[in-house]
């Protein structure tokens, strides 16, 4: 397990396990983290989970890379 401090999009902190997110997108606000979890749309498809984070894709890679998971 790889736990690290992300500031979410409500500006609120969250400890994140990177070992469990399968990729990163680049949003308007920072990033979005996509998890190996699943869950229900609005629709009912199951969908991965994901949160919206203010860190940069460049700034979270720059956390992977120390811990060789990008």
């Amino acid at each position: 397990m790889f736990w690290h401090f992300v500031t979410l999009s409500t500006g609120k902190s969250a400890l994140v396990d990177f070992s469990k997110v399968m990729y990163v997108t680049e949003s308007g606000e920072g990033a979005t983290l996509h998890f190996h979890l699943e869950s229900e749309n609005a629709s009912g498809k199951k969908v991965p989970k994901s949160i919206t984070v203010k860190e940069s894709v460049s700034v979270l890679g720059k956390v992977l890379k120390s811990r060789k998971f990008f």
